[in-house]
């Protein structure tokens, strides 16, 4: 996952959750959560923080927040594990 800020983030959050495809906002089994961290992303491989099953589909949703102005920006990716 490419996490490169684009306009000063400071913060992130990344959370991992097992869904069906027909209902990728609904999370069936295996909840992961970076918590917020401090600093700028950057790029991290996925597979360091959690255990992708073969055959599974996965929702990804990072957001990235400047903690020196309100709002955070999000982005959600379906990811097949084949």
């Amino acid at each position: 996952m490419n996490g490169q800020p684009s306009i000063n983030e400071n913060r992130y959050l990344i959370e991992i959750c097992e869904v069906l495809e027909s209902q990728p906002s609904n999370c069936i089994a295996g909840y992961f959560t970076s918590g917020w961290q401090t600093g700028q992303l950057g790029n991290i491989s996925l597979s360091l923080l959690h255990a992708f099953q073969a055959n599974k589909v996965y929702n990804i949703k990072l957001t990235v927040d400047n903690t020196e102005c309100p709002g955070s920006d999000v982005h959600e990716q379906l990811v097949f594990n084949q």
